[in-house]
């Protein structure tokens, strides 16, 4: 039994929750709605609302593409 909870714990401990994932943020001043991160995602993380990127951390797989394609450099 000691052994089944330590090994619970050391999983648990282990993994990663939602909140400790990195995610990618957006400088909404410098987005343009231009669209090319939306196109250039392969998670379809982003969408544009209200005239700035917005992107979905549930989706996004850090691929980092959109921050490569932003041609005003609004994601990183």
């Amino acid at each position: 039994m000691k052994v089944l909870v330590c090994f619970l714990l050391i999983l648990v401990s282990s993994c990663k929750s939602p909140l400790e994932k990195s995610e990618l943020t957006v400088i909404n001043d410098r987005c343009t709605s231009c669209k090319t991160c939306v196109y250039s995602c392969q998670s379809d993380a982003i969408t544009i609302i209200n005239g700035v990127a917005v992107i979905d951390p549930a989706k996004c797989t850090q691929c980092g593409k959109c921050v490569e394609v932003c041609p005003t450099n609004a994601i990183y």
